[in-house]
C-alpha cells in the first residue's frame, strides 16, 4: 500500500505556506498563505494546523480560531473568507511564543475542510 499517491494528485487544489515574517527572541509572527489552484472559489474554508505543545498562539490578523490540544482550527475573517480560484490566495498572521527564547518550529499539518494539504 502507499503507492496510490498519484491517483489523488488532482485533489490537491489547495496548499498552505507558512513563513516567519518577524522572528523575534521571545515570539515570532508567522504569515500563512492559503492558495487555491482549483477552478472554483474556496468559500469560508475551515483551516487547521498543528503547533507544538509549548507554543502559545495568538491571533494577529485574519483568522478567528480555537485551539484544542496541539491543533488550531479556524476560519478567515469575513473580508477574507473567499479564496479566489486559479491561483488566488488569502493570508493570515499569528504570533507564536514559548516560555523559552525562540518561537520554535513553524506550524505544520495543514488541513482545509479536514483534508490534509501537501506538506
Amino acid at each position: 500500500m502507499g503507492e496510490h499517491e498519484h491517483e489523488h494528485e488532482h485533489e490537491h487544489e489547495h496548499d498552505a505556506t507558512a513563513e516567519w515574517i518577524k522572528p523575534g527572541r521571545w515570539y515570532g509572527t508567522v504569515r500563512i498563505t492559503i492558495r487555491n489552484t482549483g477552478a472554483t472559489a474556496l468559500v469560508n474554508p475551515e483551516i487547521s494546523f498543528r503547533v507544538r505543545p509549548d507554543q502559545y498562539v495568538e491571533n494577529r490578523h485574519g483568522l478567528v480560531f480555537i485551539r484544542r490540544g496541539d491543533v488550531v482550527t479556524g476560519y478567515f475573517v469575513f473580508e477574507r473568507s473567499t479564496v479566489p480560484p486559479d491561483g488566488g490566495t488569502q493570508e493570515f498572521t499569528v504570533n507564536i511564543s514559548r516560555a523559552t527564547p525562540g518561537p520554535g518550529p513553524l506550524p505544520s499539518g495543514f488541513r482545509i475542510n479536514g483534508r490534509p494539504l501537501p506538506e
